[in-house]
């Protein structure tokens, strides 16, 4: 019964997070966790990882182990994905996998990956809508607003997102391609540094989601 239990409690960390039950399940089979737990999240603090640490204290009642959160970000989440398929899988070292790391990015650059070969998906961790939000100091009250001042002055207003090839950066290049306008890309290394950048006034608009844009 206690081995059914540990085995229970290892799927129930596995799901949470959303990662491939291999290497945790072959780590059940022996006692474990007999040491802390490693998360990688391969996104900068806030946002997605608001929303990601309250799993990762639930999981410790489960487990009896700390779990500690590491955050990796860069690259659309690529940096962060890297770093977990070339740990050891021993199921002391779990990641949370970023769509520009695993949708994106492959068919835009090398990736030292392999979708969906390198990976076994256990379940959707959450969804979220790109929004697009404008500074409390910018003339934009409405997206008409915004196309007619791009349109004005081609190339003068700037937009953040949360790097280069994410799925923010080409929402809005498909919003600029489908407006006629153009639009000047900033890219962060991260959702939160380009919402810092938006409310010290630096880009006029950020396109990133409800996660990064409500308290």
């Amino acid at each position: 019964m206690k081995k059914r239990n540990l085995l229970m409690s290892v799927i129930i960390l596995a799901v949470s997070f959303g990662i491939s039950l291999s290497s945790v399940a072959e780590a059940a089979e022996v006692a474990y966790p007999t040491k802390p737990v490693q998360l990688i999240i391969p996104f900068p603090p806030g946002g997605w990882d608001l929303a990601i640490r309250p799993l990762a204290d639930v999981s410790e009642s489960f487990l009896g182990q700390k779990i500690v959160i590491v955050n990796k970000p860069g690259a659309a989440s690529v940096s962060g994905t890297a770093e977990g398929i070339k740990s050891r899988p021993d199921g002391y070292t779990l990641f949370v996998a970023g769509v520009g790391a695993m949708s994106l990015q492959p068919h835009m650059g090398k990736v030292p990956y392999k979708v969906p070969d390198d990976f076994e998906p256990v379940m959707l961790l959450g969804s979220n809508p790109v929004m697009l939000a404008v500074g409390a100091n910018t003339p934009f009250k409405s997206l008409e607003d915004l196309v007619r001042e791009a349109k004005k002055r081609p190339g003068e207003v700037k937009y953040g997102s949360s790097a280069p090839g994410s799925i923010q950066h080409l929402a809005v290049e498909l919003l600029s391609e489908k407006a006629n306008i153009e639009l000047s890309h900033v890219p962060f290394q991260g959702a939160g540094p380009a919402v810092t950048a938006l409310l010290g006034g630096h880009i006029d608009l950020c396109a990133s989601n409800p996660l990064n844009l409500y308290d």
